[in-house]
Parts: C-alpha cells; sequence; structure tokens
C-alpha cells in the first residue's frame, strides 16, 4: 500500500506517482474533491480527507469500507456526490465555532448549499459573546480551539442558559477525537451530538434532522 498527499490546497501536487499493482491512497483537502476522476485515472485506489480521521486511516490500512462515508471513489462524477440540494425544512440560523479555515469553509459550504444562513467565529469566547447578541438555532463548535476551548464554552453557555432561564440551544462536537473518552467528555459537557472531522454531508444531514425534524403529513391534516 501506499500513502501519497497531494498537497494543501485544492491544486493537485504529488511527490510521488501511484505505483502499479498496489493500492495506492490519495490523501486529499475538501476543497481537492473535484480532482477524483483526474486522480482515479491516474491509478489511485481510494483517498482519504484531511485531517484523517484516525479510525478511516486503521479502515483504507485493513482494507475495510466505509460505506457510510464518501471515502472510496464513486462511481458517479464527484461533483454529484459532493453536492446535495437545499432540503425542504426550515431555514436555520447556525454558529459554527472553528479555528481551522479549510475546515470552517467545508461546514459553511456545506450548510449555506442546505439553504441555511451561516455565521462563524474562531474561538469558545467567541461563541459565546455571539450567543449573547443574536440568536441562533444550533451550535456546531471545534472542541481544540485557541484560548477557551468548545467543551469549557458549552460549560458557560448551559451555565448562562440555567441562570437566565433560557431554552438550551442544540449544540453539536466538531472533532477528530472519535474514541468513547472525547465522546462523554462533550456529553457530561453539555453537548447534544458529536460530529467527527471531515464532516461528511450525509452525516451533518441526519444530525439536523434529529434536532429539527420535518412535520409530517399526519401532524399537519
Amino acid at each position: 500500500m501506499l500513502l501519497i498527499d497531494a498537497g494543501p490546497s485544492a491544486q493537485i501536487e504529488l511527490p510521488a506517482q501511484p505505483t502499479p499493482g498496489c493500492r495506492n491512497i490519495v490523501l486529499l483537502t475538501p476543497a481537492a474533491r473535484s480532482k477524483l476522476d483526474q486522480l482515479r485515472g491516474m491509478g489511485f485506489t481510494t483517498y482519504l480527507v484531511k485531517p484523517i480521521r484516525q479510525t478511516s486511516l486503521t479502515e483504507r490500512i485493513r482494507g475495510v469500507p466505509a460505506p457510510d462515508q464518501a471515502e472510496h471513489f464513486p462511481r458517479q462524477k464527484p461533483k454529484a456526490q459532493v453536492v446535495s440540494p437545499p432540503p425542504k425544512g426550515r431555514q436555520l440560523r447556525i454558529l459554527v465555532a472553528e479555528d481551522n479555515p479549510i475546515n470552517a469553509r467545508l461546514m459553511r459550504e456545506l450548510l449555506q448549499r442546505r439553504g441555511h444562513i451561516v455565521s462563524e467565529v474562531t474561538s469558545g469566547e467567541d461563541a459565546i459573546a455571539a450567543l449573547d447578541h443574536s440568536n441562533y438555532d444550533i451550535l456546531f463548535t471545534d472542541i481544540h480551539m485557541p484560548g477557551m476551548d468548545g467543551i469549557e464554552a458549552t460549560r458557560r453557555i448551559r451555565s448562562q442558559e440555567a441562570s437566565a432561564g433560557r431554552a438550551p440551544i442544540p449544540i453539536v462536537a466538531l472533532t477528530a477525537d472519535v474514541l468513547d473518552a472525547g465522546r462523554l467528555a462533550c456529553q457530561d459537557a453539555g453537548m447534544d451530538g458529536f460530529l467527527g472531522k471531515p464532516v461528511f454531508p450525509a452525516e451533518l444531514d441526519k444530525m439536523i434532522a434529529g434536532f429539527f425534524p420535518e412535520p409530517s403529513h399526519d401532524a399537519a391534516a
């Protein structure tokens, strides 16, 4: 097996070429997914999106596919896999706390393509201040940020909500830490959900639908 990094941007910059007869895996930024057809034609077998999850890397090394994640080359054109039509549900005001510009851009594009209004901050302190000055429907926050991290920010948000008698806003963790200890820390801080990075569209849609389900036809009648 050969892992080759395609560079830090949307442009492909390969330090080596795929080896015939070898399982070749290319490491991509989210913005470089548009190059999947080109890379497959060069001889790559599959790919991983950076930052790479530990579990995803382990599965690729073992040769185990991940059917719930778009980490294998799609049979259709990549654009059809990445772009999702906006859902018919309500438009949400969403706050994203993420200090990594690539991850922040990915979240913004995924959410805006679904018709939502997105605001971004880069620290826990800024997330608290944003919630104090504006109303949001849901907060997606990175766990590891400079200054106040996402877990401490969540604790303070929950404390302020309780003191003011406000309804708690749904808070979802964004993190590459997929271990049980990381999930437990998020839950103990008062978070409502957990998404591993990089975030995939199907996982994001499922998370939002869990908090804001569309009314059924029977209920409307």
